[in-house]
């Protein structure tokens, strides 16, 4: 059984079994319709493409990689995004490394096989970005790929966390560490960009309100999975905790 491959996907070149065509090719080679990291670019400006043998279904193989772009392009974002400025005044342009990278982190935690790369072929340009023809165009975040309903929630979801963050900038940020009872910290921005992305680890049943935390001028706010764990608890049975970053 032949098959064709999916734009946008990545695929393992070595192992593809080229079995045809879909149209006259004059004598291309299939590897002429990937990109050097595998990325395959679809059918050429005629419709034609190459056929495969059927990709088996491998329960023990990882998801195929997704390429989403991240639109860095200061412009844009401050146009268009949801970026501001501090001073209103000027670009910030660590503001907008910080937005790309939660933007990033966000994405791959509820899409562990996102592969988030910087726009390509002249879309780090505004109008460009704004003219692309992607498959699926997400506010910042573009891909040629064909997605599913659930993963364009999940992409939404981590948009609209960068979006909260991004709304801050124009106040004063109080970083935020947060520490696992198995040992990771992570450091956030502010304290809401750190309880949604724990919202979204531990899921909807997370508690993460107690008298004496943060929000009541407490030095730490724990965080438990469930409120059956919260309940009469000082913490032994908690999750992770938040503190003030020094």
């Amino acid at each position: 059984m032949t098959t064709k491959l999916i734009k946008g996907e990545k695929y393992d070149t070595d192992t593809l079994n080229l079995t045809g065509w879909t149209g006259p090719h004059e004598g291309l080679s299939y590897l002429e319709y990937f990109t050097r990291d595998g990325e395959y670019k679809g059918a050429d400006q005629d419709g034609v493409e190459p056929l495969f043998d059927a990709i088996e279904d491998n329960g023990d193989e990882p998801e195929p990689k997704i390429t989403l772009e991240i639109c860095d392009n200061h412009e844009w974002l401050t146009l268009y995004g949801s970026v501001r400025d501090r001073n209103d005044d000027e670009l910030d342009v660590e503001s907008m490394r910080e937005f790309r990278s939660l933007l990033e982190t966000e994405i791959e935690k509820r899409l562990p096989q996102a592969d988030c790369v910087r726009p390509r072929n002249g879309r780090t340009i505004c109008h460009q970005w704004n003219g692309a023809h992607f498959t699926h165009k997400i506010g910042p975040v573009g891909t040629f790929a064909n997605l599913t309903d659930l993963q364009v929630a999940a992409i939404n979801e981590a948009v609209d966390v960068a979006t909260d963050w991004a709304k801050t900038l124009g106040e004063p940020l109080r970083p935020v560490i947060v520490t696992y009872t198995d040992g990771r910290t992570e450091n956030y921005a502010n304290y809401e960009a750190a309880l949604d992305s724990l919202g979204v680890e531990y899921g909807p049943d997370m508690v993460a309100e107690h008298d004496g935390d943060l929000s009541e001028g407490g030095d730490r706010t724990l965080v438990w999975a469930s409120e059956n764990a919260s309940e009469n608890d000082d913490g032994a049975k908690a999750v992770a905790s938040i503190r003030w970053a020094e």
